[in-house]
């Protein structure tokens, strides 16, 4: 990945160059010097500030997984080529104190290469209070579940599914007995029904077999997630003073309050249901209150610095706007937005929204 950046800041510059892939080939012509033969053209000038990430999502400096009732206080991340925080299939975890930051007196212009926090697949509560997140080349924090793909429907009461990276399932990724599911078109992103899990085998595909008869909607090509992966979720007190991409990323029972936010370079904060990607559920109860946000979306694309959105796959494969309200539950209070980017709070594809006593101001 390839980004340019402000010197003097460390931050991306205005309408940056943000390349995913975009390298064929690298050769080391002399000492210090690199040549890259690029996939297509990528408008460079002379004297521009880049950073080449040769890795994005390579190792992590904590990893944990299938763990309960972690405590992590008062850790300092200065670089690492993936995430400096990875929580997969965990219960009940609290972040207090911990800092993502590039050695300080160092000329370094990243962090860590992806993330600095992410949480897949988690349940229980995750308390995140008095961190401080900058220069990471991935959202500050991301929290999501996830969603399988439908590949057959043997019977009325049994789905066989398949991961988004196709990777196949061992036993330790099978959902407990008793587990409850939703099952969501793909096409529209509604909810058709929410039955329970009696039993689940491994192997290339996952086979899920369900206590009752599934919903005669559900077809190859739908959603299912597990409605258990969905943490009570608080970050509050902390302090993201810039980075590519989002603040924080998530989807439901969130509760995001007196943070500060700035320079990032999309949204400060995106709540989003998207069919086309592995991280879901569908957007439910989620509270925004009381941030101080400033001068975000530097990258020029549309979207709001708090953004709201629900993305649906139609016949044609195409990625598009839901066509009914699929967010529900959404709170946005109390606010300070100053220097948004092409809007300061957008929100789409809801409903049961509350908007009031944000204060949004252009300087």
């Amino acid at each position: 990945a390839i980004t340019t950046h402000e010197r003097a800041t460390g931050l991306l510059t205005v309408n940056a160059i943000d390349a995913y892939n975009p390298v064929k080939k690298a050769t080391l012509v002399a000492p210090q010097r690199l040549r890259l033969a690029l996939n297509w053209s990528i408008p460079f000038r002379a004297g521009d500030t880049v950073v080449l990430r040769h890795q994005v999502h390579g190792s992590n400096v904590f990893r944990l997984t299938n763990c309960g009732n972690v405590a992590v206080r008062d850790v300092t991340v200065h670089a690492a080529p993936g995430m400096a925080l990875l929580v997969v299939r965990c219960r009940d975890i609290v972040v207090e104190r911990f800092r993502v930051e590039p050695t300080p007196g160092t000329t370094r212009l990243m962090s860590t290469c992806a993330d600095g926090m992410h949480f897949a697949e988690c349940r229980g509560s995750i308390v995140i209070r008095d961190c401080e997140m900058r220069a990471m080349g991935d959202d500050c924090v991301n929290v999501h579940g996830a969603f399988l793909t439908v590949v057959d429907r043997p019977d009325d009461r049994t789905l066989v599914v398949d991961r988004p990276d196709h990777r196949a399932f061992a036993k330790g990724d099978l959902p407990p007995k008793g587990e409850h599911f939703g099952v969501v078109d793909r096409m529209s992103l509604d909810l058709l029904g929410e039955p329970d899990i009696v039993g689940a085998e491994p192997g290339r595909y996952e086979k899920l077999q369900f206590a009752g008869d599934l919903p005669a909607a559900a077809k190859a090509g739908d959603l299912v997630y597990d409605a258990d992966e969905a943490p009570q979720v608080t970050i509050a007190h902390c302090r993201f003073p810039g980075n590519r991409a989002r603040g924080i990323l998530t989807h439901r029972n969130t509760l995001i309050e007196r943070c500060a936010f700035a320079n990032q370079s999309h949204a400060a904060i995106l709540v989003l249901s998207e069919a086309s990607s592995p991280e879901g559920p569908t957007v439910r109860n989620v509270t925004v209150a009381h941030n101080d946000i400033r001068n975000t979306g530097r990258i020029g694309r549309p979207g709001g610095a708090i953004q709201v959105a629900g993305l649906s796959v139609g016949e044609d494969g195409k990625v598009r706007f839901a066509p009914e309200p699929v967010n529900a539950g959404v709170r946005i209070i109390g606010n300070t937005i100053v220097d948004a980017g092409t809007s300061a709070v957008e929100i789409g594809e809801s409903h049961d929204v509350t908007v009031a006593s944000n204060r949004i101001e252009r300087r």
